[in-house]
């Protein structure tokens, strides 16, 4: 039973200050991942301290405690964990979309708390149902929210206008990606930039291509770029096909948002067409840029299809078990 009910030995034997302590740590263990990942482990400790601990105060009882105790302590403990265990999950990442955020399979916890408080803004990672793919889990990055309009041009992401702050941090680093397919693992050369959207600061992968397309860029002073080799599909929205992205059977669940052109006869590097983001959704990328099945190709999130915030790494993957574990932003 106190495995189940954390003090409820200790209630039997008489103990209530030790109950009322196993209560709060029950109570406790929704919000321990927003002090600290490793907390997450706290139910592990319940189960197992807990009743070590009952063992022991119930070989030496020190009085009787009213079974309306016992019971108001069963009912809130299981009321309790009842809720809660509705308001958070687990996830595992199946892919190198998110890196170097989220690495192929980092375990996270997933928060459905914290949007009773406050609504979900640009820069968060999150969980949601895939609106083209029923039932499949998607963790990416909020780019964008309702109204807002986004637009990527020469490996530049603006939003609403704005450049979002991008600094080089490594011209040339390599990670392990995982053929889906085959299981097998492969190495991929990346570039890797540091990026800052409304108080979030992380870290993004492009094409190891990358700093040279900018140094050419800076170095001409221009925003033709004209003569850079640049891949068609970096480009948002894409200039050879400027429409809405949506899920290709034309689910009705998803709002489509609308494509405008600002500026006719532009650079190629200048701001010209741009995405506006539809009510109750949101615009999401992943971190690793250049290798994200994203909404640049299946459209928008509704608002309906999220599941919650990412809150940390509980347990990491590939070789990094417990060195990974802790907060992301």
């Amino acid at each position: 039973m106190t495995v189940l009910f954390p003090g409820f030995g200790q209630a039997v034997a008489g103990h209530r200050r030790a109950a009322l302590f196993w209560l709060g740590l029950t109570l406790l263990v929704p919000f321990a991942g927003f002090l600290s990942m490793w907390l997450v482990w706290l139910p592990l400790l319940l189960i197992i301290v807990s009743p070590i601990d009952a063992y022991r105060r119930l070989r030496r009882p020190i009085g009787e405690t009213p079974r309306a105790f016992v019971a108001l302590l069963v009912v809130i403990t299981a009321v309790w964990t009842g809720f809660t265990t509705t308001k958070r999950h687990t996830a595992w990442l199946p892919s190198s979309s998110m890196y170097p955020t989220l690495q192929i399979g980092d375990h996270v916890l997933i928060d459905k708390l914290s949007s009773a408080w406050h609504s979900v803004e640009r820069g968060d990672l999150v969980s949601f149902d895939q609106p083209c793919e029923r039932g499949r889990e998607y963790l990416k990055r909020v780019i964008a929210v309702a109204n807002d309009t986004v637009e990527v041009r020469c490996d530049v992401l603006y939003i609403n206008g704005q450049a979002v702050p991008s600094t080089l941090v490594d011209a040339a680093v390599q990670y392990e990606d995982r053929n889906e397919a085959t299981s097998q693992w492969v190495p991929r050369s990346a570039s890797l930039y540091r990026e800052t959207i409304d108080g979030h600061d992380y870290q993004v992968y492009y094409d190891d291509g990358r700093p040279q397309r900018d140094k050419l860029l800076a170095d001409k002073h221009t925003l033709d770029g004209s003569d850079l080799i640049n891949p068609a599909h970096t480009d948002f929205p894409n200039l050879a096909r400027p429409i809405a992205p949506s899920c290709s059977d034309g689910a009705t669940h998803q709002p489509r948002g609308r494509v405008v052109t600002t500026k006719k006869e532009a650079g190629r590097c200048e701001q010209q067409v741009h995405f506006v983001v539809p009510a109750d959704s949101i615009f999401v990328l992943g971190d690793n840029r250049y290798n994200s099945n994203d909404s640049r190709y299946w459209g928008v999130v509704p608002l309906a299809n999220l599941r919650g915030r990412v809150l940390g790494i509980w347990l990491g993957g590939a070789g990094g078990t417990f060195g990974r574990i802790g907060s992301v932003q």
